[in-house]
């Protein structure tokens, strides 16, 4: 029986002290790494993918795009000699955007032990989460780890993937969630660009808003989106959520106010 050949992306890269990389000048070289390096969105996995296995919103951006690399794949050319590896090592470090997943009931788990002795070089971060009732105290813990984790990163996208709601408003409390880890944060690292954004885990058409009526669920992620970026900002909000003493009852009312500024809430 023929033996299946070898994926020639899985095959390990021998030494090469004597490659023609070496007998190229060293700014060409540099140039050569910025090219490669620059932009790349890599894994931390040797499976390719980050996706909860009944998430509509993960596998349309599985189908979307070729998705981020695999992290072996990645680091393929540093293994070519010692020299190479110490010019490309450090602008790989500093040029590439980490994607990282948070499973349901396991917050963090793809921060793998060996991920730690190169945190501190990490400057950009997408992060999938999947938010569902029973795990927001996941959620807050998971967040406050990333500000540990990764101390000098720069920018910090988060995908926000929760069941769609019955009405519209059922969702008010979780806003209130989502914000207030961020707003923590956003002032341990006030440096940091933060953008997110929601999907639905199933697909829906429609959803009935108390104020609005029926909404596609387009407009339903836009409100909520939009209620998030304002108690973020939110000064009567913020107090509460910085102060010593977390005082919910305060929060609330900032969270009614903003919902009913926005039409969400009568």
């Amino acid at each position: 029986m023929a033996t299946k050949e070898a994926d020639p992306r899985w095959l390990a890269v021998l030494a090469q002290p004597d490659s023609p990389l070496l007998d190229l000048p060293k700014e060409l070289r540099i140039e050569i790494w910025k090219y490669t390096f620059s932009d790349s969105h890599i894994i931390p996995s040797s499976f390719g993918r980050l996706r909860h296995n009944h998430c509509q919103a993960c596998i349309d951006i599985a189908n979307g795009n070729s998705g981020p690399l695999l992290w072996r794949r990645t680091f393929r050319p540093l293994r070519t000699s010692k020299q190479i590896y110490n010019e490309a090592h450090e602008m790989l470090m500093q040029s590439f955007t980490l994607h990282l997943g948070t499973p349901l009931g396991s917050p963090m788990r793809a921060l793998i032990p060996w991920l730690a002795s190169m945190n501190e070089h990490i400057k950009r971060l997408e992060w999938r989460v999947h938010m569902l009732a029973h795990n927001r105290m996941d959620w807050l813990a998971s967040i406050a780890i990333i500000g540990a984790q990764f101390p000098n990163l720069e920018k910090l996208v988060i995908h926000a993937h929760m069941h769609a709601p019955e009405r519209l408003d059922y969702r008010l409390f979780d806003s209130l969630y989502f914000a207030l880890p961020i707003v923590r944060l956003k002032q341990r690292m006030p440096n940091l660009k933060l953008d997110f954004d929601l999907a639905y885990k199933s697909p829906v058409s429609t959803i009935t808003s108390t104020s609005l009526g029926q909404i596609t669920a387009a407009d339903a992620l836009k409100q909520h989106e939009e209620m998030i970026k304002d108690l973020v900002v939110d000064g009567v909000f913020v107090a509460p959520v910085l102060a010593q003493d977390l005082d919910r009852a305060a929060m609330e009312r900032a969270l009614f106010r903003c919902a009913r500024v926005r039409g969400q809430i009568e």
